[in-house]
């Protein structure tokens, strides 16, 4: 298992979205702020994006834009906590 720091929204949604929208309701949040970065890069002039892969596929998936709290993602495994 690896985590990738991203440098941008786009490849955030990218990377991540199979994990994120399997169950879309629940990371409504995350998933609509990196929609808004993708759309207006300047809501937000500092953005920290992580995904944990498991071989290709996203395990885990964090986002965050200080000075607000990180937003994580609901991991595939437990072990992606880690």
């Amino acid at each position: 298992m690896q985590v990738v720091r991203l440098a941008g929204a786009r490849a955030f949604i990218e990377l991540s979205g199979s994990l994120l929208e399997r169950d879309e309701a629940r990371h409504n949040l995350i998933l609509g702020i990196a929609g808004t970065l993708v759309e207006r890069p300047q809501a937000h002039p500092v953005v920290r994006t992580w995904v944990a892969l498991d071989g290709a596929a996203p395990v885990a998936a964090a986002l965050r834009t200080p000075p607000h709290d990180l937003v994580l993602a609901d991991p595939a495994t437990e072990e992606a906590l880690t």
